[in-house]
């Protein structure tokens, strides 16, 4: 299956990007707004600090770094919130895929499905009597112990 064309046509999956380019844009949007409020008290600060005394500029000052910085935290606050949800969107793609390819290959008995994409392969589907692990782990440790057996020494077993 090539997971490119997949993402490229399936329906689904362009409605859970829509999705989440919708949410990015309302959590630009709302960054954005605070930021441009927060410029203009900046500017604000700097047109009227003359006639400020020093402890309503210090105090003043105080209050505009302390709102800075809840934007900022705000903004990472986002990131993460965004980066949950579009690994949230990706689990129900892949689930997605994953239920109808098995249901699928009820009637096709393939043994394996394999998704190919740019960044590599993966395993969408295999038949679990065709798992090879015991017998490659099996050959692994028998190689390892005349590698290892061999390799000593006399010397060395003393």
């Amino acid at each position: 299956i090539s997971v490119d064309s997949l993402q490229t046509h399936y329906k689904l999956y362009s409605e859970l990007i829509n999705k989440l380019k919708g949410r990015e844009k309302k959590y630009e949007k709302e960054l954005n707004s605070k930021m441009v409020a927060l410029e203009s008290k900046f500017k604000k600060f700097q047109q009227n600090a003359a006639t400020m005394s020093q402890f309503e500029g210090q105090t003043k000052q105080k209050e505009l770094m302390e709102e800075e910085q809840k934007i900022y935290k705000m903004r990472d606050d986002f990131a993460v919130k965004f980066q949950n949800e579009e690994a949230k969107l990706n689990e129900q793609f892949q689930k997605k895929v994953r239920g109808f390819i098995e249901k699928f290959n009820e009637d096709k008995g393939y043994n394996i499905i394999i998704g190919s994409s740019q960044l590599g392969n993966v395993v969408l589907y295999k038949n679990e009597g065709i798992d090879i692990s015991k017998d490659i782990i099996k050959g692994l440790n028998e190689q390892y112990d005349i590698e290892n057996s061999t390799a000593k020494t006399p010397k060395e077993t003393k």
